[in-house]
């Protein structure tokens, strides 16, 4: 996804999924930009994290989890970027990382439903 902030066109491009023993679901990522070399860099999504969208979802398959991963990894890098922050090779996303409104976007970005409220 290419997207421009404050001036500065930004690649980010998910590229495949990263198996893992047994931890954190994870996905590699290219960011590209005009004059600065390719940044290669790997997110994970946190056990908790993943729970907490379960919690919200259901259970998700692997394609769920990437897309969401998909989701957070362009909005984190963009935002990172735009705020002059390059953005280290590897980073985990907790859930306590997510405000409630990244939480539902990242839901609605990636194709998800939330369960319906026991309220």
């Amino acid at each position: 996804m290419t997207t421009n902030a404050e001036g500065i066109e930004i690649a980010v491009e998910y590229e495949t999924a990263v198996p893992t023993a047994g931890g954190p679901d994870a996905a590699d990522f290219a960011i590209r930009r005009p004059g600065h070399a390719t940044l290669e860099c790997a997110l994970y999504l946190a056990l908790d994290a993943k729970q907490a969208f379960e919690a919200a979802c259901g259970p998700l398959s692997e394609g769920d989890v990437q897309s969401l991963i998909r989701v957070l990894g362009d909005a984190l890098y963009r935002t990172q970027i735009g705020s002059g922050v390059e953005p280290l090779a590897i980073q985990t996303i907790r859930a306590r990382d997510l405000s409630d409104d990244q939480f539902d976007s990242a839901i609605g970005a990636a194709g998800l439903t939330k369960l319906p409220s026991d309220e």
